[in-house]
């Protein structure tokens, strides 16, 4: 009975956290604006480069946002595989075969070799100098590249990947390539 009441007090503070926890949209916008004006600041980019990137990015973001609404079609069945390896957990200490592959499958559609093939013509683009600037550019909390409180080393590159697919750099990007 106590172990029931104890995991009920946690899953209402779990709940609740989340609830807390759901980012302002007008915080976020203004992240991403100002992710986005601080790549611009330090790509500097040449019309012509921004003419050969251009494409690149609209369909990289255009491909994000198919990915993110699928994934807010596979959300109930996502809740569902996590909530029964909770339960497996809890019950035996493992998890069975059918719920992780159900949840590799779902980990599956995000499609990495998609970042490596953008990741690659953006490289060819861009000059040595200005990946050393995107490479510098601080995440959110003053991080880079290096080691981090939530998520680990790389986690900096992977908010530049977002700030460069977002609509506001595409708008920039734009700008700079009718110059």
């Amino acid at each position: 009975m106590k172990s029931y009441i104890l995991s009920s007090c946690l899953a209402s503070l779990l709940a609740a956290s989340v609830v807390l926890a759901q980012p302002d949209p007008q915080i976020q916008s203004l992240h991403q604006e100002i992710a986005a004006l601080e790549l611009d600041h330090a790509l500097n980019l040449t019309p012509a480069q921004a003419r050969t990137l251009l494409p690149l990015l609209r369909e990289r973001a255009a491909a994000q946002k198919q990915h993110a609404a699928q994934r807010e079609t596979q959300k109930g069945a996502l809740v569902a595989a996590l909530t029964k390896k909770r339960d497996e957990l809890r019950a035996t200490g493992t998890v069975s075969p059918q719920t992780a592959e159900a949840l590799r499958q779902f980990h599956a559609g995000m499609a990495p070799q998609e970042g490596k093939a953008f990741r690659e013509q953006l490289h060819a683009t861009l000059t040595p100098e200005q990946r050393e600037a995107v490479k510098n550019l601080k995440g959110p909390g003053g991080r880079g590249d290096q080691e981090g409180e939530h998520g680990g080393k790389g986690r900096g590159m992977f908010m530049r990947h977002r700030a460069m697919t977002s609509d506001a750099f595409v708008a920039l990007v734009e700008a700079r390539a009718q110059r």
